[in-house]
């Protein structure tokens, strides 16, 4: 499960990643922004399925940086 919300509360965030979300991710502000979600889902789907609860911060995150962090893991493998 991914989640998109403009709520950054700490709690909600943390309750959120209890309840077995693999993200949580900050809703873009700018329609444009969108083109990285969409790539997201599109190339980076079974990365975050393979995702670890463990292995998440539990603070919501920007869309580029997933981007980026699953582009750094499949150039180390």
């Amino acid at each position: 499960m991914v989640i998109f919300s403009s709520l950054e509360n700490p709690d909600l965030v943390r309750s959120a990643y209890l309840a077995g979300a693999k993200l949580y991710l900050k809703k873009p502000r700018a329609l444009e922004e969108y083109n990285d979600v969409a790539k997201l889902c599109a190339t980076g789907a079974e990365a975050i399925r393979e995702l670890p609860a463990s292995a998440i911060p539990l603070g919501a995150l920007d869309v580029k940086r997933v981007l980026k962090m699953i582009n750094n893991d499949r150039h180390s493998l």
